[in-house]
């Protein structure tokens, strides 16, 4: 009312100068996580998935994985060896598993040698194959350095049988 009216030529007040920041730096950083989704097929000679991580296989995957945590989804398949510290199947597996926890699922088709510490096989669960509680934790260990992997079925490391003794009786 006794003012002077706004200007509408002038340029707005820009906003009062702020120094860069960066943004802080997480402390940890969030595990790896590789999904395989479905519809995708990894077929070829000597794959290896090698992660301290979690792989989850929702297609198909020939060859071996290495991981923290391996979970098989209910259309998932794996034909190799899964070496893990907690192995999840719901769907199919051919070949070898190591791992200090594996749970056998009720949707689950496994065709396997298994080396475990714990072993759990669900109602409903299809299993055909060996299993061998491993008391040699390099049994079941993932191994994380590429260099270090190799085909774990052929390993020395794989529990030994007890060699039977005859006793002549006294």
């Amino acid at each position: 009312m006794f003012g002077r009216p706004p200007r509408h030529d002038a340029a707005p007040p820009s906003p009062p100068a702020v120094p860069f920041e960066r943004p802080p730096m997480p402390q940890q950083v969030a595990a790896a996580r590789l999904v395989i989704g479905p519809n995708i097929k990894f077929v070829g000679k000597e794959l290896a998935i090698i992660t301290d991580g979690t792989v989850q296989i929702e297609g198909e995957f020939n060859g071996d994985i290495h991981a923290r945590e391996v979970i098989v989804g209910d259309g998932g398949a794996v034909a190799g060896t899964i070496c893990g510290e907690d192995i999840r199947i719901h769907g199919r597996v051919t070949g070898t598993l190591r791992g200090t926890t594996i749970s056998l699922q009720p949707s689950s088709i496994t065709v396997a040698k298994i080396f475990h510490h714990t072993l759990t096989i669900n109602t409903g669960a299809q299993f055909e194959g060996m299993v061998r509680r491993a008391d040699n934790p390099a049994a079941v260990t993932p191994k994380w350095d590429e260099d270090a992997v190799v085909d774990l079925a052929s390993v020395k490391a794989e529990v030994q049988r007890p060699k039977l003794a005859i006793v002549e009786p006294s």
